[in-house]
């Protein structure tokens, strides 16, 4: 038996993978360690895994007002300034831990630290791409166009990455703690969908999808759908809000009943009326919902793209963020759905690219292709396998038997 230590980046999206790697991990016997907030207790239970909690100094990485793309680019910014208050309130009880693996979200300052200033081995899970000779994400004209509040968010936070190089005695560089490279990197897609997926080494797994294990889905019963009217699916994500006009459009385009539509809102989003063919739902329990729909409309966040794929539904991505740009443009050009322009999205062009995609027989068969290469690629069972077998190996190095 090894003992894992997960670090999940304290965002519900990136939380999402390692329910499913925890849960096949405690099944094959293993020991695995959360380190989150309190309020994730009953979902780390529900996989078989323990809890150690933290304190976070700021619970939202967002500031009121901010565009989607600047608030993408401070979030690098809001974890390492929480990582001066987290890593001195978990680092005594990692070291008693003694973990076998450290295995850390790519957004996690604290847990990309604690690989540094440990023994163990280390793995980190990319939400999203990695990059090389032939492919980077920052090479992209997506990240170029933001290049300037990019350069605005590493200059706010360089303060805090030379505090804590000197309290933990490390020469790090602000890029450096956001580098997607270890000795085991779990990517959350299949190999097919990455651009240049097949020039990337043995030391890159690529997952397909981390579908979330029984009780960690929202228990949230679906509405009820009438039948005989296709169903639209509109989700856009955890991480990045989007405006109240793309919500009224959202409604606006599905009005006259023809389609049954769930709409996932936050707080801030929510329209203030709807028509009764609009079901409008704060937490939806995705993997029970995606198997009924025609059509997905999202923001192209990774796990909700990978679940898609993993149910061959149709998509229309319309992003802000420079990494679902890239998985914009990539769903478009595997013919998997299509891509909205994000400024000004109207409701014609909204239910244009719904009907589009939900009736063409070509993204069917392309669906159909990568739906097959998402199961191939075993998910989380597969990705927990080759941490099992990295923990093998690093002890028969340490044993000299390697």
């Amino acid at each position: 038996m090894a003992t894992f230590a997960f670090f999940p980046s304290p965002i519900t999206g990136a939380i999402n993978p390692f329910l499913g790697l925890g849960h096949d991990l405690t099944a094959l016997g293993h020991r695995v360690v959360f380190y989150l907030p309190e309020g994730y207790r009953d979902t780390v239970g529900a996989v078989g895994a323990e809890l150690r909690t933290y304190r976070l100094e700021r619970a939202r990485p967002h500031r009121p007002g901010d565009d989607a793309v600047t608030r993408f680019a401070h979030t690098p910014m809001w974890l390492t300034a929480e990582c001066r208050q987290v890593l001195p309130q978990i680092e005594p009880d990692v070291r008693a831990l003694a973990p076998d693996v450290i295995v850390y979200h790519m957004l996690c300052v604290w847990g990309r630290l604690l690989a540094r200033l440990m023994p163990a081995a280390a793995a980190m899970v990319v939400g999203s791409y990695v990059g090389n000779e032939h492919f980077s994400p920052v090479r992209t004209a997506h990240y170029q166009a933001m290049a300037g509040k990019l350069a605005d968010a590493f200059g706010d936070y360089s303060a805090d990455v030379a505090a804590l190089g000197r309290r933990y005695g490390l020469r790090l560089q602000p890029r450096e703690l956001f580098a997607r490279e270890e000795r085991l990197v779990l990517v959350q897609m299949p190999r097919e969908f990455h651009p240049a997926g097949d020039t990337f080494g043995d030391r890159y797994h690529f997952m397909g999808a981390s579908l979330r294990p029984p009780g960690c889905d929202p228990t949230d019963g679906l509405p009820a759908l009438e039948p005989g009217h296709p169903v639209v699916y509109l989700s856009f994500g955890t991480l990045v809000s989007f405006r109240t006009d793309l919500m009224s459009a959202c409604v606006e385009a599905f009005a006259d009943g023809d389609w049954q539509v769930v709409l996932s809102v936050d707080d801030q989003s929510a329209p203030a009326t709807v028509p009764a063919n609009v079901h409008v739902m704060r937490r939806v329990p995705q993997l029970k919902l995606l198997p009924r729909v025609s059509a997905f409309v999202t923001h192209g966040g990774t796990n909700s793209v990978v679940e898609a794929l993993a149910f061959g539904v149709p998509m229309v991505v319309v992003p802000e963020a420079p990494e679902h740009a890239i998985t914009a443009d990539r769903v478009a050009e595997l013919e998997l759905g299509v891509r909205l322009r994000t400024d000004e999205v109207t409701a014609g062009e909204l239910r244009a690219a719904v009907e589009r995609v939900a009736r063409s027989v070509g993204m069917r068969d392309a669906l159909a292709k990568m739906r097959g290469a998402v199961h191939a690629a075993g998910g989380s069972a597969a990705a927990a396998a080759a941490l099992a077998r990295l923990a093998d190996a690093d002890r028969a190095v340490r044993s000299g038997v390697g």
